[in-house]
C-alpha cells in the first residue's frame, strides 16, 4: 500500500512539473494568439469531438511549451546574456564583494551547482532535496518557460501587427514586462537554489564528521 502511494506521489510530482513548466507556458502563447487575432470566442463555442480537440490542445500546448524553452535558451543561454543579467542582478541585491566571494567559493561556477552534488544531497537527505532543491529546480524551469512565452508572444504579436505596431503596443509591452519579471524571478530561484545546496551540503558534512568522531 505504501509503495503504491509513493508511486502515485512521484507520478503526480512529475506531471505537476510538466504541466507548470510546459503546458501553462503553451497556454499563454495560445491565449495571446487567440486574443490578437480576435478568436477568443472559440474557447466558448461548442465543438464536435470535443474530447479529441482537448487532447490535441493539450499536446499542442505541451509542444509550444518546449518551443518557449528553446527560444529563450537560444536568446539568453547560448548567447550568455543570462550570465550578464545574473551578475548585474546579484550585484544590485548583495554588492560586488559578495559576488566575488560566491565566485571563489564555487570556483567561478556560481550560481550553477554541480549535478553530482545534487545526487549526493538526494542520497543523504531525500526530504531536504525534495523540499529545497527540487522545488527550486521546478521554479527555475517554470519561470524560464514563462519568460520564453512572453518573448514568443511578443514575436507573434509583432508578426501579426507589423503594420499597425502602435495599436497593439500595449500587448507587446505587457508581454515583454511579463517576460522580464519571469526571467528575474528565474535568476532569483537560481541564487536561492545555490544557497540551499551549499547549506544542505554543509550540514551533511557536519553530520559525517560528528559520526566519525563518535565512532572513535
Amino acid at each position: 500500500m505504501e509503495s503504491a502511494i509513493n508511486l502515485l506521489s512521484k507520478t503526480f510530482q512529475h506531471l505537476a512539473r510538466e504541466i507548470q513548466a510546459y503546458i501553462f507556458s503553451g497556454i499563454l502563447v495560445v491565449l495571446n494568439t487567440l486574443f490578437i487575432t480576435n478568436k477568443l470566442s472559440l474557447l466558448t463555442q461548442k465543438q464536435e469531438n470535443s474530447t479529441l480537440i482537448w487532447i490535441l490542445a493539450i499536446v499542442i500546448t505541451y509542444i509550444i511549451g518546449h518551443v518557449c524553452m528553446a527560444v529563450f535558451s537560444l536568446l539568453f543561454e547560448v548567447t550568455r546574456i543570462q550570465k550578464l543579467f545574473q551578475k548585474i542582478f546579484y550585484i544590485c541585491m548583495y554588492g560586488k564583494e559578495e559576488l566575488k566571494n560566491k565566485k571563489v567559493e564555487s570556483k567561478n561556477n556560481f550560481p550553477n551547482v554541480d549535478a553530482s552534488k545534487d545526487v549526493e544531497i538526494y542520497i543523504n537527505s531525500r526530504e531536504a532535496y525534495q523540499f529545497y532543491i527540487e522545488r527550486d529546480n521546478n521554479l527555475i524551469f517554470m519561470r524560464w518557460n514563462y519568460a520564453g512565452a512572453g518573448v514568443l508572444n511578443t514575436v507573434i504579436t509583432l508578426f501579426f501587427y507589423s503594420n499597425v505596431f502602435l495599436s497593439k503596443s500595449n500587448v507587446i509591452f505587457i508581454n515583454l514586462l511579463f517576460s522580464g519579471l519571469m526571467f528575474l524571478l528565474c535568476i532569483l530561484a537560481e541564487f536561492e537554489r545555490y544557497d540551499f545546496s551549499k547549506s544542505i551540503e554543509s550540514n551533511v558534512e557536519k553530520k559525517r564528521t560528528s559520526k566519525f568522531f563518535k565512532s572513535k
